[in-house]
């Protein structure tokens, strides 16, 4: 046990050493953030890019398509977002009946990542310009090295576009485009005549001239109940919150009556989706898992080893070669226990949570992190438990057997309960309970 009791104390040492290792790597890290001169706010803060759409127009009484987008960066995680809808800058225009103006996203990791919310609606009767706002909410945390309070800040931001419904005197499909920087796409746009209309083009708006080709430049006429195709092909060169093709005619042979309306187009930076952990990190969580499990099973033995099953240790006291040679292999399995623990949760803080903050021994108390928070407290008591076990003989002649077995029981009960908490509420091996349990 000689060896097993230096590699011990040689962990604690390690452990003890630990907080002042994270005050200097945070004094380090905060300059990426803060600029080096303040330990709280000042974010160097890349806000994500958010996109409302609309189409530019719409006949009486049609149905659309409310899209907003939302483009996280990736350099912090983005929590809480809501997205509450505002018509009341557009009379008449309602939602349809399966919507709530007030919706949200699922958060977003670290990882670069796009996602959107839709809303179905109704332009009305109401003929003319109509306002379509929506207000955000969001909340941004920073992982910090460090103890920092003030690394979460919430922001909102209203976006708003416009909307216009008059009796035209064609339908147009689509009425609105989608386009990805840098992607080849095609389009076809179909105008079906209501009206007998002449000189029917689609123009490029000035912002998208330099990368849309329009195939068909230019219809004379188009006669009633009759449809014509436009064929439209771009490759953006860069992302635009605001584009938009321009749809021109007039009702007389001459041209001398012109008019207008805009087809919006709203060209996106590319989407990434969220991918999975990258292979090293993957593998180092498998790994953790399976020290995990190994170390639940060596939890369970070390309840009737230790004695606190006392039916079953004096059962297996003639199994094991007496009561001394069961508390020896308690001993050893407490060893082994604690190395496990500890590789599992140095497996995990430095590959699948890296990035969430350590404190010290422990983590701080954020709540998204308390179960990892009850598994790193439990750690620590198993650390003092181990060194209760090795100073046993000097404690005892100090304080008592009997009470050096109180405290040594008490703490070891509470690190137990620490860990089948930790266990239920994060461990894979409980997942099948957790919805039972409303976690």
């Amino acid at each position: 046990m000689t060896a097993a009791k230096v590699l011990l104390l040689l962990t604690a040492i390690s452990l003890l050493c630990f907080p002042f290792y994270t005050s200097v790597q945070a004094a380090d890290d905060c300059a990426s953030c803060h600029g080096g001169t303040s330990s709280n706010g000042n974010y160097d803060y890349v806000p994500p890019t958010m996109l409302l759409d609309v189409p530019g127009a719409l006949q009486p009484n049609g149905t659309f398509e409310i899209l907003l987008t939302v483009m996280h960066p990736g350099t912090y995680e983005l929590r809480s977002f809501v997205a509450t809808l505002d018509l009341s800058g557009a009379p008449g225009v309602v939602l349809s009946s399966a919507e709530t103006a007030k919706k949200t996203l699922a958060n977003m990791d670290t990882r670069k990542q796009s996602h959107g919310l839709t809303w179905q609606a109704n332009d009305g009767t109401v003929e003319g310009f109509k306002t379509i706002g929506v207000h955000l909410t969001y909340t941004v945390y920073y992982h910090h090295n460090s103890g920092a309070s003030k690394d979460t800040s919430t922001y909102s931001k209203t976006l708003s576009q416009t909307l216009q419904v008059m009796s035209m005197p064609f339908d147009i499909k689509p009425s609105s485009l989608h386009a990805t920087v840098s992607t080849p796409q095609s389009y076809t746009i179909t105008i079906s005549a209501l009206t007998d209309l002449y000189n029917l083009e689609i123009i490029p708006g000035l912002s998208i001239t330099n990368f849309t080709k329009v195939s068909t430049t230019k219809v004379s006429s188009l006669p009633k109940d009759h449809n014509t195709s436009f064929q439209l092909s771009m490759t953006p060169d860069r992302a635009l919150e605001h584009g938009s093709l321009v749809v021109q005619w007039s009702m007389d042979k001459a041209g001398t009556n012109k008019s207008t309306m805009s087809v919006p187009v709203v060209v996106n930076e590319k989407p990434v989706t969220p991918v999975g952990e990258d292979q090293q990190v993957a593998n180092q969580r498998l790994a953790a898992r399976v020290l995990g499990f190994i170390g639940l099973i060596l939890l369970i033995l070390l309840l009737p080893t230790g004695g606190a099953l006392k039916a079953v240790s004096k059962r297996l006291n003639p199994l094991m070669g007496g009561a001394k040679k069961r508390v020896e292999i308690h001993c050893a399995l407490s060893y082994l226990l604690l190395t496990i623990a500890l590789l599992h949760s140095s497996l995990l803080m430095y590959g699948h949570y890296f990035g969430v903050v350590w404190n010290g021994f422990f983590l701080i108390a954020k709540s998204d992190y308390l179960s990892i928070n009850l598994g790193t407290a439990a750690l620590s008591l198993m650390l003092i438990i181990s060194v209760l076990g090795i100073l046993q003989k000097r404690l005892v002649k100090y304080m008592g057997r009997k009470a050096w077995g109180y405290v040594h029981g008490l703490i070891s009960y509470v690190a137990l309960a620490l860990i089948v908490v930790h266990l239920i509420w994060i461990g894979t091996t409980a997942a099948p309970i957790r919805p039972v349990l409303g976690l």
